[in-house]
């Protein structure tokens, strides 16, 4: 399965608002066991959050020259258009 960096990226924004708008959840429960059920599903959804911030993305078979020759073509192209 191929994942594009866009794709990533915008995982990685909507679970950092899901993280923030879950914490401003909690604040407005109030105390009581909802609180406490939410509280640890919110730390493990953080860490979850936090070991696909931190891995290690492989770009090894990205091929930047390539890229950098399809991005100048289709400038060319544009221009010309």
């Amino acid at each position: 399965m191929k994942i594009k960096c866009k794709d990533l990226y915008e995982a990685l924004q909507q679970t950092n608002k899901s993280l923030t708008d879950m914490g401003l959840d909690i604040q407005n429960i109030g105390c009581g066991t909802a609180n406490c059920l939410v509280t640890y599903e919110h730390l493990r959804l953080k860490e979850s959050y936090m070991e696909l911030y931190n891995a290690d993305v492989s770009m090894k078979e990205v091929d930047l020259d390539g890229i950098q020759k399809q991005i100048a073509a289709c400038m060319r192209e544009c221009a010309n258009f």
